[in-house]
């Protein structure tokens, strides 16, 4: 039984229904404390699963929002309302940002002209220097490539198994390569291993519970 369900003054007698899923708490813990402030009894069911083994949280379905079968209707569009709220206050707060950003620069460069020719010459110095720089060696170029996989594979649920282990095969062969590997590419190979590392033990994980389960 769900913890929530021995504090909550939701009705046990009655089906529980879900009315929304989420794949992080702290978002599900919001939408359960709103409708709970207009007076709706709602439950969180799969939290501790999920929050602990995030890995499987397709399988399971992710955190459920769950209430009383009669509030259900009630409760989905509360829910419509507090997702529409959150939107566009995530877009006012973009929009305040960029133009606290531009209003800055804009201040900084009329105060100081002379920043504006420094930043000109940064931008020219930066560019002649990204030309001088020899080319990228076939061993740098697949710690690159196991970086980009390792955080696509993340982004990615279905790819992540065979986006990780394309990963596991290209720091493979940047382990073993004999050729030149400066420090941000190793730094990005370590990186990518890690990730690599958490995500195929989290399948083997989760394969060894499916296959307990009768």
């Amino acid at each position: 039984m769900n913890d929530d369900l021995l504090t909550s003054d939701i009705d046990t007698s009655s089906d529980l229904v879900t009315v929304a899923t989420f794949d992080d708490s702290v978002s599900a813990s919001l939408v359960v404390n709103r409708l709970k402030h207009a007076g709706l009894p709602a439950v969180l069911s799969h939290e501790n699963a999920v929050t602990w083994f995030w890995y499987l949280s397709n399988a399971i379905g992710g955190i459920e929002v769950q209430v009383n079968s009669k509030d259900a209707e009630t409760a989905r569009c509360l829910i419509e309302q507090h997702e529409q709220l959150t939107a566009a206050d995530a877009a006012s707060a973009e929009a305040e940002a960029e133009e606290t950003i531009g209003d800055a620069a804009a201040d900084h460069f009329t105060a100081h002209p002379e920043a504006e020719t420094e930043t000109a010459n940064t931008t020219e110095t930066d560019q002649e220097h990204m030309e001088n720089e020899p080319p990228p060696t076939e061993r740098e170029r697949n710690a690159d490539r196991a970086a980009r996989g390792a955080v696509l594979g993340i982004a990615f649920p279905p790819l992540q198994l065979p986006l990780q282990l394309y990963v596991l095969y290209l720091l493979f062969r940047v382990f073993v390569s004999e050729e030149s590997l400066d420090d941000r590419h190793m730094h990005k190979s370590i990186a990518a291993g890690v990730i690599n590392f958490v995500v195929l033990v989290g399948f083997y994980l989760q394969w060894q519970l499916m296959t307990a389960l009768p």
